[in-house]
């Protein structure tokens, strides 16, 4: 087992980690930062500039379009907003995906592999955006199950902190993936 399989194998408590693949989407993008700086030393980093791994490894981003296999061990998914097919591997197993609710292409992928979904945007969406100046507010439209199998209930989730006022602030496609992310980990006190 290479080097890579034994930080899998070897998260800390003995556990596995989660893995979450970023389909569609730069390494260097300002929504991929924010994830890895939320989920800091808990999280190990994979992607075609290399592997980085923290002490309290809990979470394995990869962001690597080059795997024509995946089999995502009931992790997560996340398509960018301009996924496209040519991002898509293969195959893709054991995973719930999160999916911008107006892309054609990321509709289709996501139907055909018939792994659980998660969309965002627009009114239809599974998570939205709602709120007002004041505050903005991301609301789950329907009840959805954690990786570790808890239910979240519809509601709305504030966010703390406002992601749009940096100049490189995330676009609200990604502030709801976000959104999915943590709630699908169970990690809403990152919100």
């Amino acid at each position: 087992m290479g080097i890579l399989g034994e930080v899998i194998q070897n998260a800390k408590g003995g556990g596995i980690l989660i893995p979450i693949i970023f389909l569609g989407i730069q390494a260097d993008s300002s929504f991929l930062k924010l994830v890895r700086e939320k989920l800091g030393e808990q999280s190990a980093f994979l992607s075609k500039e290399g592997f980085f791994a923290g002490e309290e490894g809990l979470y394995f981003l990869i962001c690597e379009k080059e795997i024509p296999f995946l089999d995502a061990g009931g992790g997560l998914v996340v398509l960018g907003e301009n996924f496209s097919a040519k991002n898509a591997p293969a195959h893709l197993m054991r995973a719930t995906c999160i999916y911008p609710f107006r892309n054609s292409e990321a509709q289709n992928f996501v139907k055909e592999s018939g792994l659980e979904k998660i969309s965002c945007g627009d009114c239809f969406g599974t998570v939205v955006l709602s709120g007002n100046r004041e505050q903005t507010m991301v609301t789950l439209q329907r009840n959805i199950c954690t990786l570790s199998g808890s239910v979240t209930e519809a509601g709305d989730f504030p966010i703390t902190q406002s992601l749009f006022e940096k100049e490189d602030s995330v676009s609200v496609y990604e502030l709801l993936a976000y959104t999915a992310i943590m709630l699908l980990i169970g990690r809403k006190d990152l919100l």
